[in-house]
């Protein structure tokens, strides 16, 4: 039997937020017998335009023959979706409200219900969940999911930046290069999808993130050096 998820207020706006999951609800209940989200349209805040048409391009693309999981029936697949919708809502509601641990549960829940054949609705749960971890500071985790999302979305912004800030949170001379690289990526598409504040961000990382990675490299070669000396100088450390 599923854990019940908490309801809470979702009064709270915050800046870390999946403004886009507005056009997600609405295109679940365009899917045919998807009842309403219990939480309705007030779980929601302002949606980012190119987002809103990034999600309408994205519907339009027919979907492939091949996916991930089990195909279901258009009855079952709708009657998941609604509890995978549920779950996620409530998910936002809970992480606005900064209670990150039960929003990771709800949101842990909606991927179990979601088909993973669904790879939009999974991609969108994937990063709510490594917003979630950015938030506790579980940045390997946060760069696992939204790897995940970008799997089922490549090239989506917000997914792109939260990897580069879990990699960048991960620290470490490769893992602050992959941020970069992700940084570099979302400057070359001008910030698309990303909030202001976002891409004032993206553009002070660009600026100073290459002397913090040579930074990262000299201090790591010198870290091997040591090592290697102190080896040759006493070959029982091998043992």
């Amino acid at each position: 039997m599923s854990t019940p998820i908490p309801q809470a207020d979702c009064a709270t706006n915050n800046d870390e937020i999946m403004f886009d999951e507005q056009q997600d609800y609405i295109r679940s209940l365009e899917r045919p017998s998807v009842p309403a989200s219990p939480l309705g349209a007030s779980a929601f805040f302002e949606v980012n335009k190119d987002e809103d048409q990034e999600m309408q391009t994205l519907e339009s693309a027919p979907e492939t023959e091949l996916g991930f999981g089990e195909r279901f029936s258009k009855e079952e697949e709708a009657r998941l979706l609604s509890q995978s919708n549920c779950c996620r809502l409530s998910g936002n509601c809970l992480f606005t409200s900064s209670l990150f641990l039960a929003a990771l549960d709800a949101y842990n829940l909606a991927l179990s219900h979601c088909p993973l054949y669904l790879t939009v609705e999974a991609a969108t749960i994937h990063n709510n969940i490594s917003a979630v971890h950015l938030r506790l500071q579980n940045y390997a985790e946060a760069v696992k999911a939204a790897s995940k999302a970008l799997d089922g979305r490549p090239g989506w912004s917000k997914a792109l930046y939260r990897r580069a800030k879990g990699r960048e949170g991960v620290g470490g001379w490769t893992s602050l290069q992959g941020a970069y690289d992700d940084y570099l990526a979302l400057l070359e598409k001008g910030g698309e999808g990303l909030s202001e504040k976002e891409k004032r961000d993206l553009k002070e990382k660009v600026r100073w993130m290459p002397g913090r990675i040579d930074e990262a490299r000299e201090r790591e070669t010198h870290e091997v050096v040591g090592k290697l000396k102190d080896v040759s100088q006493n070959p029982r450390l091998i043992q």
